[in-house]
């Protein structure tokens, strides 16, 4: 990554500087609080996360996620949280740790996320069991070509016995929504998502209805498959927080997944029996809402910017 960064980074009399990284430490009940500066290593060897290549050892699929204190010891309800949700979604759903962390850090920060990954790899299970987590109901659709805007927010529908229509809800009045091979619909489809990724509401009829929160829309998509598919509009890309790829499993994982799955049990039944609630809605929102007190330093704002 060092090619990205900017010339007026390197002062024009000497050697180039590592940047100083303002590091978030722990989201707690109480707030957020903020690690102060690191001091400058001119002398050693730069570990910033902006500069510098990858070590070989350490391949992307092979970060794993800590579930430990902090370095100086400290443990805080929101770690705690972290290390519960983590926990309950291993019984069911192994390896693939940038996926699970990547969601965890939209659905926290009021974002949505695009997977994109080969059949078979647990997309499904895994938002199944996130949900079950974090106590949010679950929803799916399926796209397909013939898939109408109004199977996706709903439509008003007449009720004999009251002579008058009365709306029914659609797939998106839920908290956790996965939509399974969404480049299979066309535009006209994904259009009907737009607002609901982005206001957090559904307009039938002229009528507003706003939808429950916390709210994560998670989309799957194939992308050896280019028969019957069609490419996102830009403007729902622009929806997504992150775009997340799924790759095959390590080999220590695979006898991992054998094992856990190769007794005749249903996976209905294991996530019922095995995956606890460990939260709440309003937990979440409560943590959600602490985002909004993180200071960021006006110098890494301008960092970013530059990158971007």
């Amino acid at each position: 990554m060092s090619q990205l960064i900017p010339s007026h980074a390197v002062p024009s009399g000497g050697a180039a500087r590592p940047p100083r990284v303002v590091a978030i430490d722990e989201i707690s009940g109480s707030g957020v609080q903020v690690l102060d500066e690191q001091p400058d290593q001119r002398s050693a060897p730069s570990s910033s996360p902006f500069r510098g290549e990858t070590p070989q050892s350490t391949r992307p699929d092979e970060l794993s996620i800590e579930r430990s204190q902090a370095s100086d010891g400290r443990d805080t309800p929101a770690r705690r949280l972290f290390d519960r949700m983590i926990g309950e979604i291993s019984r069911v759903f192994v390896g693939q740790d940038e996926l699970v962390l990547g969601s965890l850090v939209a659905l926290f920060s009021g974002g949505h996320v695009l997977i994109e990954s080969v059949p078979g790899l647990g997309k499904t299970i895994f938002v199944r069991t996130l949900g079950r987590t974090l106590g949010c109901s679950f929803s799916r659709i399926q796209f397909t070509a013939d898939l109408m805007p109004s199977d996706i927010t709903g439509a008003p529908i007449f009720d004999m016995k009251t002579q008058d229509f009365r709306f029914r809800p659609g797939p998106v009045f839920t908290q956790i929504l996965l939509a399974d091979e969404i480049n299979r619909s066309p535009a006209k489809t994904h259009a009907a998502l737009l607002e609901i990724m982005q206001e957090f509401r559904v307009t039938v009829d002229g009528k507003s209805h706003a939808l429950e929160r916390p709210f994560l829309v998670m989309a799957t998509q194939n992308p050896i498959e280019s028969e019957g598919t069609y490419n996102l509009p830009e403007a729902q890309l622009d929806r997504f927080m992150f775009k997340l790829l799924a790759d095959y499993p390590r080999e220590e994982q695979e006898a991992a997944i054998l094992k856990m799955h190769s007794s005749q049990v249903d996976i209905n039944q294991r996530l019922e029996q095995e995956v606890a609630t460990v939260t709440s809605p309003a937990e979440i929102m409560a943590v959600t809402r602490e985002n909004g007190n993180v200071r960021v330093d006006d110098r890494l704002l301008g960092y970013v910017n530059s990158i971007v």
